[in-house]
């Protein structure tokens, strides 16, 4: 005997495809409420925990937290706008009141 060839397969028509995914669709659909009625059944007191597997290229790692700031960190202040100025400046303003042509 020969060798069996499969047969090919028509394509489908545009109706066909639409009425296959939509047939997927309600399926998944119907999958995911059973699931969600079945934990509810297990513990009514509890949230329902998410169904199905994390898709995309990221699914594996943990979504990142921002953390909400209110404001920007302010940087350090310059030496020359703390509170106290630097001995020097004293120094040069003492000397401006004393000897004004110096200066």
């Amino acid at each position: 005997m020969g060798r069996k060839v499969a047969k090919k397969k028509k394509p489908l028509s545009a109706e066909e495809v639409e009425l296959k995914r939509l047939e997927t669709k309600r399926k998944r659909h119907e999958k995911y409420m059973r699931m969600k009625e079945k934990q509810a059944k297990e513990n009514p007191n509890k949230e329902p925990k998410k169904i199905g597997r994390p898709r995309g290229p990221k699914a594996k790692k943990l979504p990142r937290v921002k953390k909400a700031t209110t404001q920007s960190p302010d940087p350090s202040p310059a030496p020359s706008e703390t509170a106290e100025p630097a001995p020097f400046d004293a120094l040069l303003r003492a000397i401006a009141i004393v000897h004004p042509e110096l200066i």
